[in-house]
C-alpha cells in the first residue's frame, strides 16, 4: 500500500485508517503487508517497540552511479552536470524521474540544451515541499523554527553545529526545551529535510541549498510568515 502518510492525513477518515492498520498489525495472519510513506507515521512505528512483528526501513538517497544508470535508462547521455543533480534532488528518485521525463518530452532527450540542469528540478521540488509544509501533521511550528534558524545562521553549504543551533533556539524561544529540539530534528531527518554529520567529535547539521532557498523565500524573506513564526 503506497503513500500511507497521505491516507492518515485525510481528517475525515483518519480514525478508520488507524483502526485498519492497527488490526493488520495486531491480528495473527500469514500475510506480509508492505506499506510505503514519505515519512512513516510515528503511531505505526511504535508497534515495533511494543513487541509486534513490525519492521521499518528508511530508504536512503540514490548514489551517483545509480543516478547514472537512471539517466541512461531514459536514453539520455550522462555527464558531470547530472552528478550535481544528485545533490540538488537529494538523490530523490521521484524528482530525478520527473526531471528526466521533462528532458525526454520537452527537449527530445537533448539535455545539453540546458546549461544548468539543476534548474529543471526546482518546480517539481517546490510542489513536493508545498504539499509537505501545508500539512501540519508532518511539519509543525517547531520544525519551522528549527529550519528557519538553520537557514538564517548558515546561508552557505557548510552546515552548523548542533550546539550553535540549540543555543540560538533556546535564547530566542525560552518556552522550547532541548528535548523538543532533538525530537524536531529527528522528524526533519525522517522527512530528509536535513542531515546530521559527525565530524571530529562534533555534530554538524547540513541542509541542502534547495531546501534552504525554499525556507528563506517562504518564511524568512516573507514578512508576514516571519512575524508569525519567529517572534
Amino acid at each position: 500500500m503506497d503513500e500511507v502518510d497521505l491516507m492518515l492525513q485525510t481528517n475525515q477518515e483518519t480514525s478508520e485508517y488507524e483502526v485498519f492498520f492497527r488490526r493488520i498489525i495486531e491480528e495473527k495472519h500469514q500475510s506480509c503487508v508492505w506499506l510505503t510513506a514519505n515519512c512513516f507515521p510515528e503511531g505505526l512505528s511504535n508497534y515495533k517497540n511494543m513487541g509486534f512483528p513490525f519492521e521499518s526501513l528508511h530508504l536512503g538517497p540514490l548514489q551517483a552511479n545509480e543516478v547514472q544508470k537512471l539517466v541512461e535508462s531514459h536514453g539520455i547521455t550522462f555527464d558531470a552536470d547530472w552528478e550535481k543533480m544528485v545533490h540538488t534532488c537529494m538523490g530523490n528518485p521521484l524528482l530525478l524521474h520527473s526531471v528526466l521525463r521533462k528532458v525526454s518530452k520537452v527537449l527530445g532527450g537533448q539535455a545539453d540544451l540546458v546549461n544548468q540542469k539543476t534548474s529543471l528540478a526546482l518546480n517539481e521540488f517546490e510542489y513536493l515541499l508545498n504539499k509537505l509544509f501545508t500539512n501540519t501533521n508532518d511539519i509543525k511550528e517547531l520544525e519551522i523554527i528549527v529550519l528557519c534558524t538553520i537557514a538564517s545562521i548558515d546561508r552557505t553549504q557548510s552546515g552548523i553545529s548542533l550546539l550553535a543551533l540549540t543555543q540560538n533556539i533556546l535564547e530566542n524561544h525560552p518556552d522550547i526545551s532541548e528535548l523538543d529540539i532533538f525530537n524536531s530534528l529527528e522528524r526533519l531527518q525522517n522527512h530528509n529535510l536535513l542531515s546530521l554529520v559527525t565530524d571530529t567529535g562534533s555534530i554538524e547539521i547540513v541542509m541542502v541549498d534547495i531546501i534552504k532557498k525554499y525556507i528563506l523565500r517562504n518564511y524568512i524573506n516573507n514578512d508576514q510568515n516571519t512575524s508569525s513564526i519567529l517572534t
